[in-house]
């Protein structure tokens, strides 16, 4: 039993840590006799040793030729011998931890009393959900605080356009690498064969509202990572119209210089139905790997554009950080969301009092319709492949 096998873990570890002790005493040289005798198998009397003299040099039928010296033998082996005592008395205060409720209420007794063991059992299951609970709140306090949002680096783009291609270029792997390894963090331990969805809606203290979400989506429909990585492409290539199209709300696109799809800039303008203008000012990279097969697509936000710069005292201000990544999985083409959005707190713009919760839930509704959407692309390619298979052409 589980039970047993902790009690004598203890006993284990409580004889090995005896061991440590006989071995280090066994070991110690006599003190001089103008040192007072410390007790054997402290942590003073291990360090101890490592004032005692000793030969810094052997010789032995004739051969002169120089050992190491049995000081530094001992020191070695002390070290040794108080690395493994450090780790084994970790161990032991972790297992007294895990035994304590047990040995305090006796072992025989919950062993004849089955009900009081489940009830242990199960308050240690609640001890550990109270320990998730308290990390949780430790993340929503990070979440409500003005800090940076993740995945995001200070970005400030200058008038000369190759200069700002540049930065771009700069920006991309970093941001490319920094994603992916994020996305494949927050989706560990989730089974990625079933749907899975999780959405946080908060007030910052600064007054800025945000909204998070991850999710976890399957396509059957999909054939390859490459075809929904490309059907991605073309959704954020269009994304004024894309957003047009799944909100309501009219957008616009102020740049014009977006000529490579895996590095381009996103500065739309939205009005809403309530004459309310939001502006955002994104960056958008790309890439697939062949060899790996998963395709990437990460968002962030300028911090300062001198070309475009944002207009607080006409428009409300929309940060969108996110990561769209494709693979296979156990033979199944599965897609990972991750994005943060933050709408900035104006004090020169008179919004309704629901403008926060409409603003989130057209997130929320663009966030569907890009799934939407690229099954809808995949649907078609397959249908116009199937077309041309049975006319001949493929």
């Amino acid at each position: 039993m589980r039970i047993a096998s902790l009690l004598d873990a203890d006993v284990v570890v409580d004889a090995h840590e005896d061991a440590v002790v006989a071995v280090s005493a066994t070991r110690k040289r006599p003190a001089p006799p103008s040192k007072p005798e410390q007790e054997s198998g402290s942590a003073e009397a291990l360090l101890s040793l490592k004032d005692l003299p000793g030969d810094d040099k052997s010789e032995s039928d004739g051969q002169k030729k120089k050992r190491k010296s049995t000081l530094a033998i001992r020191k070695e082996e002390i070290d040794t011998l108080m690395v493994e005592a450090r780790q084994l008395e970790a161990r032991l205060a972790f297992i007294r931890g895990q035994t304590l409720e047990i040995t305090t209420g006796g072992t025989d007794e919950l062993l004849r009393n089955p009900f009081r063991f489940n009830d242990l059992l199960r308050e240690m299951l609640h001890e550990q959900q109270l320990r998730f609970a308290t990390a949780h709140a430790m993340m929503a306090k990070v979440l409500i605080a003005n800090y940076p949002p993740p995945l995001h680096f200070p970005i400030h783009l200058r008038l000369d356009k190759r200069d700002r291609l540049r930065t771009l270029e700069t920006i991309k792997p970093k941001q490319i690498r920094l994603a992916r390894r994020f996305i494949l963090e927050r989706s560990r331990g989730i089974d990625l064969t079933a749907p899975y969805r999780v959405e946080e809606r908060f007030v910052a203290t600064n007054r800025d509202g945000g909204f998070l979400r991850f999710g976890i989506n399957q396509l059957p429909e999909a054939t390859s990572v490459k075809d929904v990585y490309d059907a991605t492409l073309f959704f954020t290539r269009n994304l004024e119209m894309t957003y047009t199209e799944s909100v309501g709300y009219i957008t616009v696109r102020e740049d014009d210089d977006n000529l490579d799809l895996t590095s381009s800039q996103h500065r739309l303008v939205t009005t809403t139905d309530t004459s309310v203008m939001i502006e955002t000012n994104s960056l958008v990279f790309a890439h697939y790997d062949p060899e790996e097969d998963y395709g990437l697509v990460c968002g962030t936000f300028v911090d300062q554009d001198d070309l475009y710069p944002y207009r607080p005292t006409e428009r409300l201000r929309h940060d969108i950080t996110a990561v769209f990544m494709v693979s296979k999985y156990n033979s199944q083409i599965v897609v990972r969301r991750w994005g943060y959005d933050r709408h900035r707190h104006n004090e020169h713009i008179s919004v309704p009092s629901d403008y926060l919760e409409v603003a989130r839930e057209n997130t929320r509704q663009w966030g569907d319709a890009m799934i939407r959407l690229i099954r809808q692309r995949l649907q078609g390619t397959r249908t116009v492949n199937d077309q041309r298979r049975s006319s001949g052409e493929v």
